[in-house]
């Protein structure tokens, strides 16, 4: 039984890791280096939140993958470790549903702070 929940498991981490790349490498692919045309919009912030959330649910999968493996004493971790991952399941767990839970004005301070740090990025350009 704990072999067969295992096994479900890693399926799910290698179906959930072996993505297409996803559509922010391809949105950069053909944009401009330079700063100074680059303006960040509500729906990029979005689509990096997004992405984030991908990144954070394949973090759980993959621990959740080592916990399992740990419990069915295939790949035993010493305590330090195990904890390690306990922690992080907890913590990852926590971001996403802060993630799920964001309002309208949430958003609209992440696009306002993400606006400061490409004019940061601009006024950098600019000096060199």
């Amino acid at each position: 039984m704990m072999r067969q929940f295992l096994f479900l498991v890693l399926v799910v981490a290698f179906v959930v890791v072996s993505g297409e790349p996803d559509a922010y490498d391809k949105y950069f692919e053909n944009k401009k280096l330079d700063h100074e045309g680059l303006q960040v919009t509500r729906e990029e912030v979005m689509h990096n939140m997004e992405r984030r959330k991908a990144q954070l649910e394949k973090m759980m999968v993959e621990s959740h993958a080592k916990l399992a493996l740990h419990h069915a004493g295939d790949d035993v971790m010493e305590e330090q470790e195990l904890e390690r991952i306990e922690k992080r399941i907890e913590i990852v767990n926590k971001k996403l549903e802060r993630m799920d839970d964001m309002d309208e004005r949430e958003i609209d301070r992440m696009h306002r702070r993400e606006e400061r740090r490409w004019e940061r990025r601009r006024s950098r350009s600019r000096e060199l």
